[in-house]
């Protein structure tokens, strides 16, 4: 399926909450938040080279709220013979109400990337596909009929990560799981970003 519909999926996220904020390159400490093109070799993604399509960002908005993004195209890897997008994204906000928002805004975001997409390509809930969070969103890519992709979005405490992947999708709960959980879990035990009443 082609990645369109994440790439405007983005943003759309980024003409949301990307007023008031400024950018700086990533820490390589902080690479281990988010989930990448490596991490999908187990699942039987092939990389033979060290991949030329990826792209990594922090960003601190207006009210102090930063932003860890991940991006892989397979578009921009020529050595890469497969059609594959993967977005991982961690927010960490300064309350629980801020990151309450900020996943229903995400959400939202999600839906309404629809509207701007080709005829054919939607997006179709899959309830309880991921349930590690406080508040969690999972859905699939779907073209003509055709799962092609998946969303997840979830919220644990004061922090909101989302996956978008396109060109490959999880069917069962307990490899999303595997694969997320311990990147989420880093971030709410890292007392850098949430400090000491993180849970």
């Amino acid at each position: 399926m082609k990645t369109i519909l994440c790439k405007a999926t983005i943003i759309i996220l980024f003409c949301v909450f990307g007023a008031g904020c400024s950018t700086r390159s990533i820490q390589e400490a902080e690479k281990q938040y988010l989930v990448t093109i490596a991490d999908l070799q187990q699942y039987g993604v092939e990389l033979n080279h060290k991949a030329s399509g990826e792209s990594f960002e922090v960003t601190k908005f207006f009210d102090s709220s930063q932003e860890i993004e991940y991006e892989y195209d397979s578009d921009n890897d020529p050595k890469n013979k497969l059609s594959l997008y993967l977005s991982s994204c961690v927010e960490i906000h300064n309350s629980e109400r801020a990151a309450k928002d900020a996943f229903k805004n995400t959400i939202a975001g999600y839906k309404l990337g629809t509207f701007i997409t080709p005829n054919g390509v939607d997006i179709k809930a899959a309830e309880n596909l991921f349930t590690l969070g406080d508040d969690n969103y999972s859905a699939y890519y779907v073209s003509n009929g055709n799962k092609g992709g998946n969303i997840i979005s979830t919220r644990k405490d004061k922090v909101v990560y989302s996956f978008i992947l396109s060109g490959l999708y999880f069917d069962d709960k307990e490899s999303l799981h595997e694969l997320i959980a311990p990147k989420l879990n880093k971030v709410i035990n890292s007392k850098k970003w949430l400090g000491s009443n993180s849970v």
